[in-house]
């Protein structure tokens, strides 16, 4: 029945003579909307006549029309209402929840259509839009009878219109998903997540995480130190000349070093700015994971492909990281032992780790 009626809204449009599809948007075209088509709609179907109206929908019509009008069949009272073009602004970030057959239009700053279910039509365009779409300024996009959607602002000062029913969130009200912009359809977001949301990563801008730059032997250190839950404030010195006790992983160096889980590349330097490759991520693990005291169960994998290419001196812990779960191969059961680690791959190694963790003591 819900597929039937809406089928029977787009043809009513389409048949308007495609004025709504067609708009290219500004702030005095109309917007399709819950407005919309309980006027403008509803005013076509019935002006070809109530015999002809009945015949193509019926009782159907009617009892839809009168869903329409009566707001309370689909909204809860907590849902702000606009029957008008009614501007919202979000003075740093946020975003507005759309309800049933809400329009937004977004007019400044950037925005990205977050789709948890259902269909959000570009009604500018004529396309339905897909989780993590961003949104282009002055299209409108109508939510249909079985969307789930909101439209996230990520600048200040971002503007937009709605018709309909709403409810907007300003930055405190951010889910947690929806923090990093570049980590939208990411496979690595749930791990990234999951650190971020207990403060062991941070992004690296303005709601971006950059998933895929790659990992210095700093940011590891400092990773671990902060699962860890160590004091920064505890380490006075590193140890390392290369190393200031100021820097942001300066402190995460020191204990690292203080408990071996890491070695300089000779007694006075580390090289912190340096890319880790997957095999010393590999080793530094399997020290930390012997810091730690906890026994994670191992299980006997078949060997990578390129295991051959492993250093000698990191051999061990490849091993124990693939036994334990830790470090998956890539396509064709390669290690890439030389290959450098990225953001969200020390994310997933991490969040697994952690999981592994927890299944081990509880």
């Amino acid at each position: 029945m819900k597929r039937f009626i809406a089928i029977i809204l787009i043809l009513a449009l389409i048949a308007c003579g495609g004025y709504a599809l067609a708009a290219g948007g500004g702030a005095g075209d109309p917007l399709i909307s819950l407005s919309y088509l309980i006027g403008t709609v509803k005013e076509f179907i019935v002006g070809e006549t109530e015999a002809e109206a009945e015949e193509k929908i019926g009782a159907v019509y009617e009892n839809y029309v009168y869903r329409l009008e009566d707001a309370s069949y689909f909204y809860s009272s907590d849902m702000s209402h606009t029957t008008q073009f009614t501007d919202v602004t979000f003075e740093e970030s946020g975003y507005i929840e759309l309800g049933k057959f809400a329009c937004f239009m977004p007019t400044e700053g950037k925005f990205v259509m977050r789709v948890t279910e259902g269909d959000v039509i570009d009604i500018s365009t004529g396309e339905t839009v897909s989780d993590g779409t961003p949104m282009t300024l002055n299209h409108k996009y109508f939510a249909a009878e079985n969307a789930v959607a909101r439209a996230v602002a990520y600048s200040p000062d971002a503007v937009g219109f709605i018709d309909g029913y709403y409810r907007v969130w300003d930055a405190t009200g951010f889910v947690d998903n929806d923090m990093f912009i570049d980590m939208f359809g990411h496979w690595g977001a749930e791990y990234v997540y999951e650190l971020y949301n207990i403060g062991v990563v941070d992004g690296v801008g303005e709601h971006s995480f950059s998933p895929n730059t790659k990992v210095t032997r700093g940011m590891l250190v400092t990773i671990l130190g902060r699962v860890y839950g160590i004091s920064p404030d505890y380490y006075t010195d590193t140890g390392f000349d290369d190393v200031d006790i100021n820097k942001w992983y300066g402190p995460y160096v020191a204990w690292a070093r203080e408990t071996g889980i890491v070695e300089g590349y000779d007694e006075y330097t580390f090289k912190p700015e340096n890319y880790i490759t997957r095999e010393q991520m590999a080793l530094i693990f399997m020290r930390f994971a012997n810091h730690t005291g906890i026994r994670i169960t191992e299980t006997d994998m078949e060997p990578f492909a390129d295991e051959d290419q492993v250093s000698s001196w990191a051999l061990d812990a490849v091993l124990y990281a693939q036994r334990i779960g830790l470090i998956n191969g890539k396509d064709g059961n390669l290690f890439d032992p030389k290959g450098t680690a990225t953001r969200a791959e020390m994310c997933a190694v991490t969040s697994r780790f952690l999981t592994k963790v927890r299944h081990e003591i509880s």
